[in-house]
């Protein structure tokens, strides 16, 4: 594990039990079918909030929706996000902070994943090398245990996590 604190940022890089096949076990059960999905948006959970899995299992930042259409128009990401589509309840964090949740993807899907974060971060929200960001991605490599980077901090230190999820495709 790799876990880099200081003032400004939170970087860290674990082994962790979620992965595509569990997430029911984790998250509780769906009525849709998400099979074909090689990108989720998870539930807030753990590491924003503490773990609650009833109260979490339909709670997401309230820029899903957003989140949600410009990640659904690639044509090489299948993306959803894990919930009931009615059932969604919306956590609001009021501060500076771009909070872009939790997602898990595809081993295979990083660089797509990467390319299109990246756009969406300074494209779409305009983020400037000052801001706050926090995200965490979880990396399905097709084995029991995937890679969680977690990133916490400005936005100028995202790099480092970007470098390691691609890494982890070499």
């Amino acid at each position: 594990m790799e876990s880099i604190k200081n003032i400004n940022n939170e970087f860290s890089i674990t082994d962790v039990d979620i992965t595509f096949n569990n997430l029911s076990e984790i998250y509780g059960d769906l009525t849709v079918d998400l099979t074909n999905k090689n990108t989720l948006s998870l539930p807030v959970n753990g590491y924003f909030i503490p773990d609650s899995k009833e109260q979490n299992k339909n709670t997401f930042h309230t820029t899903i929706d957003d989140v949600y259409e410009y990640f659904s128009q690639s044509e090489e990401l299948a993306f959803d996000v894990y919930s009931d589509d009615e059932d969604i309840n919306y956590l609001s964090l009021h501060s500076d902070s771009f909070w872009l949740g939790t997602f898990i993807i595809s081993s295979v899907i990083s660089p797509v994943f990467i390319g299109l974060l990246t756009n969406y971060i300074y494209d779409k929200l305009k983020a400037k090398k000052e801001d706050q960001i926090s995200i965490e991605v979880i990396v399905d490599s097709g084995t029991k245990k995937s890679k969680s980077i977690r990133f916490r901090g400005k936005v100028e230190g995202l790099d480092k996590a970007i470098e390691a999820i691609n890494k982890l495709n070499d």
